[in-house]
């Protein structure tokens, strides 16, 4: 949490921003596994780990319906690389 934090901007902590920070990054994880079509590590995934920082940047400011739209070819490229993906390992 304490990195969205960091992205966000947010440097003092209280317990209702806390908990929207917390929501918000819940939600975001959802999207890039959903997007990625499985569960993504963002500790080494450096792409999708930028991604989720944007995605939650864009929900905190209450403008998720912008990110599809501002990102939808980074999204696709996400879920192209997990079809690769699955693809090499059969």
């Amino acid at each position: 949490m304490e990195d969205v934090k960091r992205e966000l901007n947010i440097t003092w902590s209280d317990a209702h921003t806390d908990r929207r920070v917390e929501e918000v990054l819940k939600r975001a994880q959802s999207v890039i596994n959903r997007a990625a079509g499985r569960e993504i590590d963002l500790e080494s995934h450096d792409f999708a780990r930028q991604l989720f920082f944007d995605c939650c940047r864009y929900m905190y400011s209450d403008a998720f319906a912008q990110f599809k739209v501002d990102y939808a070819d980074e999204l696709l490229s996400l879920r192209l690389e997990g079809q690769e993906d699955v693809q090499t390992e059969s």
